[in-house]
């Protein structure tokens, strides 16, 4: 029997070899019908998962003077990233992009032409005087950066994954940059070709073991090209793939070319290049543009199964305009890897972010167009919730967004009694007018989504909207349930104690005088919040009834401080602004105004979170889970 099992090991070892995959020796199928948190490692692949990366990771602005000296052209690089070590725990970074120029001797780029340029400058560190590729964006004029060699990068990342070994996998794309230009006083970077590119391979692999790469030669495994690879065998399983890199070639020109010179499919390399589908190096593309039909496009080549990198923003651009056109697209479009310089707030006031949708403090989702049935963002890595610390002394308010709980259907009598028969202290409900000038409990602009009708709120009279089915949507025991007005609201929670956050919609025909005066008909007045989206229905509200307590619904968040200074009384702030300042709350509450947040469906992890970071209130699709979590913070206080 002993001479059976060294065979069977031999024979493992030598296919492990043979593939460049992992090979389980358990016989029992894994079986991802449903996928579980046991399942996913073997049932989600590499590509099959979103992360958010960083655009020229390493980069540091220049100073404001050398700005100047550089010219207008200066605004495209007026950005800096936090060190890696801290994009990879603070901010949950899993791609980088790094700049490198060859220097084998040393000392090519250790005197930058700025410090002649502009009085006062400080020198580079020593480090651009060592042998060995250097990491930078512009050698002479923009040249500062947190890790000054390949090598320092690469260290910083390594040492960081082996003590987080159940990362997802980190893809560090590498572009190759020796571009001259005309100006006598600067550096002439080395050309960087074939020879070049070996010894680049040979720099990454001082740093990283085989065992800790992802390699073209492990996937291509024993398939002709790597491009049959893909399509045949598909990418390494989660599993597989944890606490490894990948690297990538960001080059798509002769450098390239060279990469490729000799070796067609990749074999021996380390970098994955980008390449057209069809040629024997095929797998990994980077598509630039999200925008129009190159969403679409991007799409497709993930559900072929590449790899796709894309950016969520051009530098500055989005930054300075906050516009979310390209960042949204870039993330609808399923590419794995989505590169920002901003997953922090942009500087520039915008409210600019980019941050994973639904996901803002995890360091990945599944992919929104090829991930399997069943895949949880929570799954993919494991106790990588970045908030922690004590809870704050206070007890959070829990807000039933929208009645919602367990599949009842939303804005309804129905929905509002379990709510109070939970005993959730305040229920959220939103606000609109019909034609003859009646208050409903409706969130859409129309009719379509939650019940049976068609058409705008607005062009319907109260007797139409009555004559609507709104249970249905939500299952076949609902049916029947009717769009309530607010008055009915007011009616059923009377002598309950239960507190309404009305979300008040911006409407020509919402009559918000009729609001009040209901509201004091009941005799609820300070039992009623008054949500509003600007700053003018806020004073109007207020000049009705001076005791109406407010919440601003912010656009963005420059818009606090307009909000406070006109009075409310409250601010709601969205969770992925939170997660991705950490001190945006603490500053509310600098203020005066206490912070509420809508999370929606998030899990108890993220509401913990929240907490943690110290909201007062948090509106949620689950007050089931977030009530539970309440009441354990209360208990461990005593």
């Amino acid at each position: 029997m002993r001479s059976v099992s060294v065979l069977i090991a031999c024979v493992v070892a030598w296919s492990s070899q043979a593939t460049g995959r992992p090979i389980s020796t358990s016989s029992a199928p894994v079986s991802c019908s449903p996928i579980t948190e046991a399942t996913v490692d073997d049932c989600v692949r590499l590509n099959q998962i979103q992360v958010l990366g960083t655009h020229n990771s390493y980069h540091i602005a220049p100073v404001p003077a050398m700005l100047a000296a550089i010219g207008p052209q200066s605004a495209d690089i007026e950005y800096t990233h936090r060190p890696l070590t801290e994009q990879l725990s603070q901010l949950g970074i899993r791609q980088f992009e790094l700049d490198v120029f060859a220097d084998p001797i040393g000392g090519r780029y250790a005197t930058p032409a700025a410090l002649s340029m502009v009085p006062g400058l400080t020198a580079p560190g020593s480090d651009l005087s060592r042998p060995g590729f250097k990491v930078l964006h512009t050698p002479d004029t923009d040249y500062l950066t947190t890790c000054a060699t390949l090598v320092a990068c690469l260290t910083e990342i390594r040492d960081w994954s082996r003590q987080n070994p159940r990362h997802v996998p980190i893809q560090i794309q590498i572009e190759a940059k020796d571009g001259a230009r005309k100006d006598a006083r600067f550096v002439v970077p080395i050309p960087i070709g074939a020879p070049e590119f070996w010894a680049l391979d040979q720099e990454i692999r001082s740093v990283f073991d085989e065992d800790h790469l992802i390699t073209p030669d492990q996937v291509r495994g024993r398939r002709a090209t790597l491009g049959e690879a893909v399509k045949s065998d598909g990418w390494p399983s989660l599993g597989e793939a944890r606490g490894k890199v990948l690297f990538a070639l960001d080059n798509t020109d002769e450098h390239r070319t060279a990469y490729l010179q000799g070796n067609p499919a990749l074999e021996g390399r380390v970098l994955f290049v980008s390449t057209h589908p069809g040629e024997p190096s095929a797998g990994f593309i980077k598509m630039n543009e999200a925008l129009g039909e190159d969403e679409a496009r991007i799409r497709q080549r993930v559900r072929e199964g590449y790899l796709v990198r894309t950016r969520s923003d051009i530098p500055t651009t989005e930054a300075r305009s906050g516009s979310t056109l390209r960042r949204d697209g870039a993330l609808r479009s399923g590419a794995q890897y989505v590169s920002t310089d901003y997953p922090e707030p942009s500087p520039f006031g915008s409210g600019y972010i980019a941050r994973l949708p639904g996901a803002e403090q995890r360091p990945a989702r599944c992919n929104p167009v090829n991930a399997p049935a069943g895949c949880r963002d929570e799954w993919l890595e494991p106790g990588a919730q970045a908030a922690t610390g004590p809870y704050p002394p206070w007890d959070v308010v829990v807000v039933a967004h929208r009645g919602l709980s367990e599949g009842l259907p939303e804005n309804t009598l129905t929905a509002f009694r379990n709510v109070i028969a939970r005993g959730i202290a305040v229920i959220e409900l939103d606000l609109r007018g019909t034609a003859d000038g009646e208050v409903v409990v409706l969130h859409d602009e129309t009719v379509d989504r939650t019940t049976n009708g068609h058409g705008a709120v607005t062009q319907l009279t109260l007797r139409e909207v009555r004559a609507l089915d709104a249970g249905s949507h939500a299952g076949q025991a609902f049916r029947g349930e009717r769009v309530p007005t607010y008055e009915e609201v007011l009616e059923l929670v009377k002598g309950t104690g239960v507190h309404l956050l009305l979300d008040i919609k911006i409407s020509p025909v919402l009559n918000k005088a009729r609001v009040v005066r209901l509201t004091e008909r009941y005799g609820v007045v300070l039992n009623v919040i008054a949500g509003v989206r600007n700053v003018d229905d806020l004073r109007e509200l207020s000049a009705l009834n001076p005791n109406l307590r407010t919440l601003g619904f912010v656009e963005d968040i420059k818009s606090i401080d307009p909000f406070v200074r006109a009075g409310a009384d409250m601010i709601r702030l969205w969770p992925e602004w939170i997660f991705a300042d950490r001190g945006l709350v603490g500053r509310v509450h600098a203020l005066g105004v206490p912070v509420w947040t809508t999370a929606g469906t998030r899990p108890r992890a993220d509401l913990d979170a929240l907490i943690r970071l110290g909201v007062n209130g948090v509106l949620t699709d689950l007050p089931e889970v977030l009530a539970p979590l309440v009441a354990d913070i209360r208990a461990r206080r005593r």
